[in-house]
């Protein structure tokens, strides 16, 4: 009896061990002596890790994985050494997905598998836990942040204005937000520049923009005359601090804070001839405020009042004003001021362009790199002028033109 339980015990020995490893202890042996491993191990005695996977950038047929001569379309292949499922010798999504160049794949099929970590190493250029995504160019050079081509096209993360020419804005990038659900959605990756900075990967300084100084007539500025943006709006109450905010071109808000005494003051008045109003008006501080803004962007800003139940006259007291702001030498097509009363709770006021002949006066001259005059150097970020031109966006002439406003060549006086 002891020697047949001996032999017994014997074959049984045999038996398990001719699983190789006894399936490294992540698998169990099943017919054929064949391992079938637990999720995440894999190879023929299950010893191997398997990394994550993710959606394939580019996609391949399996191809004759049975190997009895014939690349089936549409029948699963039983495999076992890579992922014990059922594969697909064509499309691994036939039936089952549109997107069948960019099936699931180890590593994405951008990295290598370190199979004793179970972590992929990435090829150059991707990132991520399975190599799911594509970085952003030189990190953005430290000037921007790399986001995804779904979050860029949810938020219109990228749209930037290019120039304004005749009133109207030219843009690049996402212009209006829109749902982006194509395979790479998640995959591409672009980068986002901080304020000031351009290219594919935010390493070129922007520089200055400004009106062409030779192109003065309706002809440069939409076949009407050419005009700075001009709005207006009112003060409630008796504020006594009211914050200012400009949004410019190369994505920044400035912001300057006017400190008044508008129960006291005199709101401003301005005559028919046009005289400023007093530094001790309403209308004198705000300008000031402006005036002073970081940047230096409204230096030329200007500031009146007058009474909104007949334009152009005195206001009767300074709650019942209309206070209008042009912004000189601001060029280009404008957004409003934003307004807001400093005190508790603070809030916002209401500012709108003013009208001539139904239309906004919202701007119209043109707002072009180095004013058209000189150019970017990208690596510093300032204006090379051309020859008889000056200034920190080349909007200055230092030598007649020969001919016309409207152009022509400069030549030397």
């Amino acid at each position: 009896m002891l020697r047949v339980f001996t032999m017994l015990a014997a074959m049984a020995s045999i038996a398990s061990a001719l699983c190789p490893g006894g399936c490294s202890g992540h698998g169990a042996c099943r017919e054929n002596d064949q391992c079938i491993c637990q999720p995440n191990w894999i190879g023929a005695d299950c010893a191997d890790r398997q990394c994550p996977f993710a959606s394939a950038f580019a996609d391949a047929p399996m191809g004759d994985l049975d190997h009895d001569g014939v690349i089936e379309s549409d029948t699963g292949v039983s495999t076992t050494d890579i992922t014990n499922a059922t594969l697909n010798e064509m499309w691994q999504g036939i039936g089952q997905f549109s997107e069948e160049a960019h099936y699931y794949a180890e590593c994405s099929g951008k990295g290598q598998c370190d199979r004793t970590t179970g972590e992929c190493g990435c090829f150059e250029g991707f990132t991520g836990n399975a190599c799911q995504r594509a970085e952003c160019p030189n990190r953005c050079s430290g000037h921007g942040v790399c986001r995804t081509l779904r979050e860029i096209a949810a938020n219109k993360l990228n749209k930037r204005i290019v120039r304004n020419e005749m009133g109207v804005r030219f843009y690049e990038g996402v212009e209006a937000s829109f749902e982006y659900n194509l395979w790479d959605a998640d995959k591409a990756q672009a980068c986002i520049c901080d304020a000031g900075y351009t290219g594919f990967d935010c390493s070129l300084r922007d520089c200055l923009r400004n009106d062409d100084p030779l192109t003065s007539t309706a002809r440069w500025h939409g076949s009407e005359t050419p005009e700075w943006a001009k709005m207006t709006f009112a003060l409630p109450g008796s504020p006594n601090v009211v914050k200012f905010g400009l949004k410019s071109w190369d994505g920044r808000t400035y912001n300057t804070y006017a400190k008044l005494n508008s129960g006291v003051d005199s709101p401003g008045l301005i005559d028919a001839s046009g005289n400023m109003p007093g530094i001790d008006t309403t209308a004198g501080k705000i300008m000031l405020a402006l005036r002073n803004m970081p940047g230096g962007h409204l230096k030329r800003a200007t500031v009146t009042s007058e009474d909104p139940g007949n334009p152009g006259n005195f206001c009767p007291a300074p709650g019942a004003c209309n206070y209008i702001v042009e912004l000189v030498g601001r060029p280009g097509k404008q957004d409003l001021l934003e307004v807001s009363l400093m005190d508790e709770p603070p809030t916002s006021v209401t500012v709108a362009f003013v009208q001539s002949g139904g239309r906004d006066i919202d701007g119209n001259r043109e707002e072009i790199t180095c004013s058209g005059r000189g150019l970017c150097d990208h690596a510093t970020g300032l204006c090379d002028c051309f020859a008889g031109y000056f200034g920190a966006s080349c909007e200055s002439q230092n030598a007649l033109a020969a001919g016309t406003a409207d152009g022509g060549t400069a030549t030397a006086a």
